[in-house]
């Protein structure tokens, strides 16, 4: 039977929350489906009548480099039933997520793959090139430290406040507000959130969730430098787990003489940016084109992964 990719009408919702269930989970599919969904920004490969895989462009806010302020989609959950995988689907949604979102008029659109081998994969097959690097540490257990600054709840546009200031002179996604209420649905379940860590001469900001089996996950911590030890500790000492994820901008995080014993991290890549014929730039005014993120430390930020 030939398959066909369009846009979900309101009759497929039952058959696209079957594939992102299978997919993911019942986790967050309540959330999105409530707060995001809009057919028009769907991409739907059929088999017959019946959606079979699909995907969502999301507008996520701006595309801020040092030459250029931009409107940015992200593409999210792209799924396929188990027994249509192997087709090239998720590739075909891609692209017609990229071609909605030019339609759109989205300069910009940005990937972040569930895992590694994925870049290959959408870089051989799509328009998506330039990367997003991370630095992932992990921590376990809580470290015990001698000062602990504030922590601060705030809700989503104090954060996005906060959070530019720390990003000048960074290229970066500026998510817009209903990005950062989606992320506020997601945290919630378990006590996460966005919040301030405040101390005397700096501040820093992190996107918090806590999962089901109580791992912490730092989204996204953006702390000035020199400061970044201290907000970690404010987040160990106000949120007990047994294990915690940090996720900050690309660069080399020495771990402190208190927290050696129980560190771990890796810098990888994270993310990827169609920008068509935009001339995307560095702070330094050179092309990320064929560069890589990590060159300049460009930054995506939390994926509502």
């Amino acid at each position: 039977m030939r398959s066909s990719v369009r846009s979900p009408e309101e009759k497929d919702i039952p058959s696209l929350q079957l594939i992102w269930r299978t997919a993911f989970g019942d986790g967050d599919i309540a959330a999105f489906f409530s707060h995001y969904y809009e057919p028009n920004l769907c991409a739907a490969v059929y088999s017959g009548s019946v959606p079979v895989a699909a995907g969502y462009l999301l507008p996520a806010g701006r595309l801020i480099t040092g030459q250029t302020v931009e409107p940015c989609a992200m593409i999210y959950a792209v799924a396929t039933l188990p027994g249509y995988r192997s087709r090239g689907f998720a590739a075909a949604i891609t692209n017609e997520l990229l071609a909605i979102g030019r339609e759109a008029g989205f300069t910009a659109v940005a990937l972040c793959p569930s895992e590694d081998s994925l870049f290959g994969y959408y870089s051989s097959r799509t328009d998506l090139r330039d990367w997003f690097y991370i630095s992932e540490r992990k921590i376990f257990g809580a470290p015990a430290f001698r000062v602990n600054p504030a922590l601060n709840r705030v809700e989503a546009a104090e954060y996005l406040c906060l959070r530019e200031s720390l990003l000048t002179n960074t290229a970066h996604i500026e998510p817009d507000l209903r990005a950062l209420n989606y992320q506020t649905l997601l945290s919630s379940e378990f006590g996460g959130g966005f919040f301030h860590i405040d101390e005397p001469g700096a501040a820093s900001c992190a996107a918090i969730e806590i999962d089901k089996s109580g791992t912490v996950w730092i989204r996204e911590l953006l702390s000035p430098d020199g400061y970044y030890d201290n907000a970690v500790r404010a987040v160990t000492a106000a949120f007990a787990a047994p294990e915690y994820v940090v996720r900050t901008p690309a660069r080399i995080i020495q771990p402190g003489a208190d927290d050696t014993e129980n560190y771990s991290g890796v810098t990888r890549r994270f993310g990827m940016l169609s920008a068509g014929e935009l001339p995307v730039k560095r702070t330094d005014g050179v092309s990320m084109a064929g560069f890589g993120a990590m060159s300049q430390m460009p930054w995506l930020g939390f994926a509502f992964d």
